[in-house]
């Protein structure tokens, strides 16, 4: 049985790998823009992943750490420490 601080820390964990997991996706697999700021097409998928990076936008939404082009497609994502520390995310 954990403690209820390890339940912390391991819910913590969990929130730190999802977010890793999720940028990574969209890094990895949707197609870098060629514009300045760090913007991914996810249009523009390698591979047959368009499941994984359909869940890791979701995800990331959610937490309130991705940001939308205001005239295309495309994303780009928050850096979860300083949106954290700006407010601007669910933890």
């Amino acid at each position: 049985m954990l403690t209820p601080e390890q339940t912390a820390e391991m819910l913590s964990l969990q929130a730190q790998l999802a977010y890793d997991m999720a940028r990574d996706s969209i890094v990895y697999l949707c197609g870098s823009v060629d514009a300045e700021g760090g913007w991914y097409d996810p249009e523009f998928i390698r591979h047959t992943s368009s499941e994984i990076v359909a869940r890791s936008i979701r995800y990331l939404d959610l937490r309130g750490l991705i940001e939308r082009h205001p005239t295309q497609p495309w994303v780009r994502v928050r850096e979860e420490d300083d949106a954290l520390d700006a407010g601007k995310v669910a933890a």
